[in-house]
């Protein structure tokens, strides 16, 4: 227990300096440091710091508000209130790009973290709630791949990646792992 405290205060902690250092400075998909986030390979809920630092390294960091470890579930909330100005044309705006990226820091998420139950990203905004839930479990089924193994390999998971995005394959994996919209 005590060990979790810490953890957790170290995480929040993290993530204060982080944004405050990095309020604007938004990652895109395309800017994601692959060799950065492949040194969490094999991380697990119960080392924070590590979860925290992978989701530092993804798109939405600068609206990161809070995160959940409990119990083998993470549970990750953004919110574009954290941000003093809200770009027009930023992903966080419009709905297929939220679900686009949530779905590649969810790739991402399950690939690095080994034994989460179930991932949820939220989205606030002030018109609007997003909230995609899953298992690796079930993505990897769906998929029909091995992601933490997939990983491994930076040119073919950023194939993968590729791939998985696309217009078609992303609508396939939101019918699976919809997006609530409220």
């Amino acid at each position: 227990m005590e060990k979790m405290i810490i953890g957790v205060l170290g995480l929040l902690l993290l993530l204060f300096l982080t944004a405050c250092s990095a309020a604007d400075n938004d990652i895109s998909m395309g800017t994601v440091d692959y060799h950065a986030l492949s040194a969490y390979e094999k991380t697990y809920i119960g080392k924070n710091s590590d979860v925290g630092a992978i989701l530092m390294k993804l798109p939405g960091s600068n609206i990161l508000e809070e995160i959940s470890l409990s119990e083998r579930n993470l549970a990750v909330l953004y919110d574009t209130n954290k941000i003093d100005k809200q770009k027009e044309n930023t992903w966080y705006n419009k709905q297929s790009a939220v679900q686009k990226v949530f779905l590649h820091n969810i790739l991402y998420l399950s690939a690095l973290i080994t034994n989460e139950k179930n991932i949820t990203l939220t989205l606030q905004s002030d018109e609007t709630e997003y909230n995609m839930e899953l298992s690796s479990s079930d993505l990897e089924k769906f998929l029909n791949d091995d992601l933490e193994e997939k990983i491994k390999h930076e040119q073919g998971w950023n194939n993968f990646l590729e791939e998985e995005l696309q217009a078609e394959n992303q609508q396939e994996l939101v019918k699976e792992f919809p997006l609530d919209v409220q």
